[in-house]
């Protein structure tokens, strides 16, 4: 059992009780639905009422309804005697009409007490909690009225519904102008994108961004084939170089970058990355040859067009090599993890990387079986299923470092051919010495660059 003055709408009456109008409407109402139900509901109330003559109360009178009705009118006329009004409609009708009554649909006086808050005090439920509140109260939302307690508890405002939707039913989207926004999952304007990793509506422009969001690029990556990568069984390198715009805007260094390498046709790309800052952005090249990336890079040249960015003198920003895997046997996959992860090799990556097993780069001791790997922030990662990616290098702007990574890249492949190197060959020596014997052109820039940062600790008279 439960009190009626338990109920939120009671508690609302007591505070603000319905006005004499109200009063009168529901009673004329009850009264032709009702009449005998009304003369007892009202009797009650005659008791208290002084009657039409002096001394008498209405019920000693024996006035029937709509006379008491009058009688409370009249009365409540004086503005004085309005608070007496309310305080017998509230310790009168309301407690002694519906008193403790169970809050199940067989309880005797149950519909009636529901439907005549209802109809006459504007009552309604709330579609989460069930619970009784005043109209006023309550909220829209996606479904129906909800409570202002489960508004704040359950549901979030969509400002593209406008409407709260209760968030085990919200989806994350991108509306038809790329705008970050909320929608119900009904919605069927909005289907899931697996480039955005979002849902996205079906008008969403999917044009290349100039910044897109992270891997949002893949979709429109397409293989620059030249002779050199025919000449190569079709190898393609892509290039992932982050940078941070310190001392320039973003948007205006990306707009001059984007001008200078992507007319008349597309060959990089431009990505947020979570490792970077606001400012920082992932210059991302298409598949393309070596000699293509060498003219390519040669932007880097540029100091107008590279002023106010860094990437070597940051914390985070790195420089990754993909390299596609196309005539790649494991045994060569395997002896270039062996190679790289060598802690006898520290000095040489070092010097050709600019940093040793940093977070994103961890160095493990590897051995040539080691041909896969489940762990992504690896030296070399293997977990992609047409490139492996080379990520220990730092982030330069300088040409002849991003150059020099990416001949390393090609000729650390060609050094582990079957054909050209056993296991007992993976040193720095005989690998130095097999590019001055056989890649002087492709390793023009590595060659300088190696000599410059570590001469006198590369000896070539006992290389093979």
């Amino acid at each position: 059992m439960a009190s009626f003055f338990s109920l939120p709408i009671v508690r609302r009456m007591a505070s603000d009780p319905p006005s004499l109008n109200a009063f009168a409407r529901a009673f004329n109402a009850l009264a032709q639905s009702r009449p005998l139900y009304a003369r007892a509901y009202y009797h009650r109330l005659a008791f208290t009422l002084p009657g039409r003559f002096a001394g008498e109360t209405a019920a000693q009178q024996n006035l029937d309804g709509r006379l008491i009705l009058r009688v409370v009118a009249d009365y409540c006329q004086e503005e004085s005697n309005f608070i007496y009004f309310t305080t017998v409609y509230q310790a009168k009708i309301v407690q002694d009409s519906y008193g403790e009554f169970a809050l199940d649909s067989d309880a005797p006086d149950f519909e009636h007490s529901e439907a005549f808050l209802e109809a006459y005090f504007s009552v309604c439920a709330c579609n989460s909690c069930d619970e009784r509140f005043p109209a006023d109260d309550m909220v829209s939302s996606y479904d129906d009225l909800i409570c202002e307690s489960c508004r704040d508890d359950q549901y979030i405002f969509s400002s593209y519904e406008d409407t709260y939707i209760h968030r085990d039913y919200s989806r994350d989207a991108i509306d038809s102008r790329g705008r970050s926004v909320i929608v119900h999952e009904d919605n069927e304007d909005f289907e899931w994108d697996d480039d955005e990793d979002t849902y996205v509506h079906v008008d969403y422009n999917r044009e290349p961004k100039l910044i897109n969001g992270y891997h949002a690029s893949k979709r429109y990556v397409e293989p620059m084939s030249d002779d050199w990568t025919k000449t190569h069984g079709n190898r393609y390198f892509g290039v992932e170089l982050e940078v941070e715009c310190v001392d320039v805007d973003r948007y205006n260094a990306v707009t001059s970058i984007n001008a200078r390498l992507n007319t008349p046709k597309r060959r990089v790309f431009f990505e947020n990355d979570g490792s970077l800052s606001s400012e920082g952005v992932e210059i991302i090249t298409n598949p393309m040859s070596l000699p293509a990336h060498r003219e390519l890079f040669k932007f880097l040249q540029d100091a107008d067009l590279i002023h106010g960015m860094k990437s070597h003198n940051t914390n985070s920003c790195g420089l990754h090599v993909h390299v596609s895997r196309t005539g790649l046997t494991d045994l060569q996959i395997g002896k270039v993890v062996s190679f790289v992860n060598n802690p006898a090799h520290e000095w040489f990556i070092r010097g050709i990387a600019r940093r040793y097993a940093s977070g994103f780069c961890q160095i493990k001791a590897k051995k040539v079986k080691d041909c896969r790997s489940g762990d992504r922030y690896e030296a070399v990662n293997l977990t992609n299923r047409e490139t492996i990616e080379f990520r220990m290098f730092k982030g330069s702007l300088r040409y002849e470092a991003v150059i020099a990574a990416i001949e390393f890249c090609h000729a650390i492949l060609e050094f582990t051919r079957p054909s050209v190197s056993g296991i007992r060959n993976l040193t720095v020596n005989h690998f130095m010495s097999f590019c001055n014997k056989h890649l002087k052109e492709e390793t023009k820039i590595l060659r300088q660059y190696v000599n410059s940062r570590l001469s006198g600790r590369i000896d070539l008279s006992d290389a093979a």
